[in-house]
């Protein structure tokens, strides 16, 4: 949820890299090509321990696609947790050859306090057999307080009317010299020619603290659901749900939405 939707957010330095790249292996619905804006959110009730906060994010996209064949985002992002704000931007990109498809990406963060300052990634993808594609990734990730390596192999199966897909997290703290795994298993569905429907669940070691805590353990699971609904040539929305929990101490409800404005393509 872009993806859930761009963000579990945590308390910890470091955590929303990995659930953004969780949530974010969605794959976008197609509406056909051109140039595009976008406005997204996220309001999260956070607990920790007997502590309560809410933290919220708000991001504004621009790009142009071409009916999943190529395409590129640059967007902007404000993130709150309690009277912390930081502001950051990404850039990311695609292009598909044939079986192969071929990704990446670049963001930076301005002076921030618990996001990363800067992140590298990219990743590649090819059809093996019939429509199942391989897929892997490698991120980089600099906090003020560690470097982050992330290492990403998966699969996904595509059908008529939807797909299914899983995709594993090796996290290497560099700075900590620890690594965990996490894994995730996603479907999307097309209940019809403008609804599609989604959700996805993941669980491992070290979902949210990847740059800070040095205690070994902590399982993590993340739950989550979404709808994406094509409303004309134009418009499309986005709404999901998601929920959270990584012991022993920290629990997060999130709400996502999104807004997006096409033009040119078809529904």
């Amino acid at each position: 949820m872009n993806t859930m939707a761009h963000a579990i957010r945590t308390v910890i330095t470091g955590t929303l890299c990995l659930v953004t790249s969780l949530v974010a292996t969605r794959p976008a619905a197609a509406q056909g090509g051109g140039f595009f804006v976008e406005t997204t959110g996220d309001y999260s009730p956070v607990e920790i321990s007997t502590t309560h906060e809410t933290w919220q994010s708000a991001r504004l996209s621009g790009g142009w696609f071409e009916d999943g064949r190529s395409g590129w985002t640059l967007s902007m992002e404000r993130q709150q947790r309690a009277q912390q704000i930081d502001w950051g931007g990404w850039a990311r990109g695609f292009r598909r050859s044939g079986d192969w498809t071929f990704s990446g990406g670049l963001g930076r963060g301005a002076d921030p306090t618990f996001s990363y300052r800067q992140s590298y990634e990219g990743g590649v993808g090819r059809r093996v057999v019939g429509n199942l594609v391989a897929e892997g990734a490698y991120r980089y990730l600099d906090f003020n307080t560690a470097s982050v390596h992330l290492i990403q192999p998966g699969a996904t199966l595509y059908m008529p009317h939807g797909d299914i897909g899983a995709h594993y997290f090796i996290v290497h703290n560099a700075t900590r010299a620890t690594t965990t795994g996490t894994l995730l298993v996603q479907a999307t569905v097309n209940a019809s020619s403008r609804v599609r429907l989604g959700g996805g669940g993941a669980y491992g070691e070290r979902i949210y603290d990847i740059a800070s805590l040095q205690t070994p353990n902590a399982n993590a699971w993340v739950g989550y659901g979404y709808a994406h609904i094509t409303a004309s040539r134009a418009w499309s929305f986005d709404l999901g749900l998601g929920r959270s929990h990584e012991e022993p101490f920290f629990s997060q409800t999130s709400v996502t939405w999104g807004v997006r404005r096409t033009f040119g393509g078809h529904p």
